[in-house]
């Protein structure tokens, strides 16, 4: 996601560093899940991963899922991503205007969009946390 902040700027080599940079923090993500799944599963691990790509999926062995989409599941868990992005690339706009201007203001199509996301994401997280209207059985 954050791939696309960075193509925001309109500076490639922003998002070549980014890349690399996220690249490099996954890797060490990806060492650390193996080596936990190894000692916490053993072989049953080791056999999973024998056919199990580790970054590109093979989609000869994809599977239907058991369960359905639900938008409702998925408004519960993505809701902070879905405002994180938002509010970056106000961020960047806000910080863009400053440099062009000298001046600190944002456009009001930029504050509507960070406001309206804020009431999207207050909405959701309230819902999430004091209702059951977002939970999803079997989830």
């Amino acid at each position: 996601m954050f791939l696309g902040v960075t193509l925001f700027v309109h500076l490639w080599w922003v998002s070549v560093i980014y890349g690399l940079v996220f690249w490099l923090y996954y890797e060490r993500i990806i060492l650390a899940e193996e080596a936990f799944l190894k000692e916490e599963y053993g072989k049953d691990y080791l056999d999973y991963a024998k056919r199990t790509p580790v970054f590109i999926p093979n989609f000869n062995n994809w599977k239907p899922p058991s369960l359905p989409f639900s938008f409702r599941h998925i408004l519960k868990r993505e809701y902070s991503a879905f405002f994180a992005m938002i509010a970056s690339f106000t961020v960047l706009e806000f910080i863009a205007g400053y440099m062009v201007t000298g001046k600190l203001t944002i456009d009001k199509g930029w504050l509507c969009l960070f406001l309206g996301g804020l009431g999207v994401y207050l909405t959701l997280r309230t819902l999430k946390k004091r209702t059951r209207i977002l939970h999803v059985e079997g989830r």
